[in-house]
This record gives C-alpha cells, structure tokens and sequence, in this order.
C-alpha cells in the first residue's frame, strides 16, 4: 500500500465518563477538531476524555482532559476544570490553543 495515499484525518477519541445525554461527545469532538485545524498538519491521534466527579461538594466537579500526538510536536497534554460538562470542553480549547501557540 502507497503510505502517501492514506487519509490523513487524525484518529479523534472521545470518552464521557458520568454525563448523560447533553451532547456532549459531539460537542467535544467539533471543538477540539475544530481547533487542531489551525494547525499545518493534522495530528496523528487525539483523545478527549470529560468525566464528571461523583462528589457534589466539588465548586468544578467536570475534567476535560486532551491528548494530542503529532508528528512535528511533542505530545501536547492538557486538562481544563468547571462546572459544566460545556464549559470543561471550552476551558480545554482555549488552555490546547495557549499551549499549541507556545510550542
């Protein structure tokens, strides 16, 4: 098989871990897509991973969570904190942006 004719769309994984419904999945998946295309190349692989803490008492029970392999990067990962399984995803976008701008 020519290498040079694969698909070069990056392999985007994402787990919802104690989120029922809300869309949360797609949500993700277009923010986080959606933000790598800023970069020249596609990354090789990402996972998304949003999980809700089951303890109330937590003030940002949600952790979104992203790896992202690319082949001229080092591996990027970052972690956002809130309220809302939404506003977890967005905070993750902006801190992927700061640390894709940086590197």
């Amino acid at each position: 098989m020519d290498t040079d004719q694969l698909d070069p769309t990056p392999v985007t994984q994402v787990l919802v871990r104690g989120v029922a419904g809300d869309g949360i999945e797609d949500y993700a998946l277009d923010k986080i897509e959606s933000t790598l295309r800023r970069l020249g190349t596609p990354p090789r692989r990402v996972r998304v991973t949003v999980t809700v803490a089951a303890d109330p008492a937590v003030a940002e029970p949600v952790t979104a969570h992203a790896d992202v392999d690319h082949d001229h990067l080092s591996p990027v990962h970052v972690t956002a904190h809130a309220a809302t399984p939404r506003a977890a995803v967005d905070r993750l976008r902006h801190t992927l942006i700061r640390r894709l701008s940086s590197a």
